[in-house]
Formats: structure tokens, C-alpha cells, sequence
């Protein structure tokens, strides 16, 4: 089965995926959505909740996140 991941720039110019799931018992692992319109869905979420943070003042406003700075990719 197809599973797509999220990936983010690092600062040296390379993608990882530093998107994990933690779980109840202390475990963790990187997720993975089953659509690529999910996993892109969920980019738009979490820049979203950065820019509300920003916006309320919990966040500086230079410590947002670019969409240039995320993919998706099929894993």
C-alpha cells in the first residue's frame, strides 16, 4: 500500500520527515498519510495553527514556516 510522508527542509539542504506519531506507551514513529492530498492537507493545517500563534502574539513573527520549506512524497 502507497503511504505518503510530509518532509521538511533542514538547514543543510536536505528532506526528513520530522513528523511522528507518539503514542500512549512512550513509543513513537514518523507518520505517514494514506493520500498525498492528506498528507499535503495536513502542511496547510499546521502552517495555519503557526501563523493563529503568530498572530495571537504566542509566536515572534519571524518564526513562521514557508510552504516552499515542506513536500510530500510518496514512501
Amino acid at each position: 500500500m502507497t503511504r505518503y510522508e510530509v518532509q521538511m527542509i533542514a538547514c543543510d539542504g536536505t528532506w526528513l520527515n520530522a513528523w511522528f506519531v507518539h503514542h500512549h506507551d512512550g513509543t513513537m514513529e514518523t507518520e505517514t498519510f494514506p493520500s498525498f492530498t492528506e498528507a499535503w492537507e495536513a502542511v496547510l493545517e499546521f502552517i495555519a495553527d503557526i501563523d493563529d500563534e503568530i498572530a495571537c502574539g504566542q509566536r515572534e513573527a519571524d518564526e513562521g514556516y514557508s510552504l516552499d520549506g515542506f513536500r510530500v512524497k510518496t514512501v
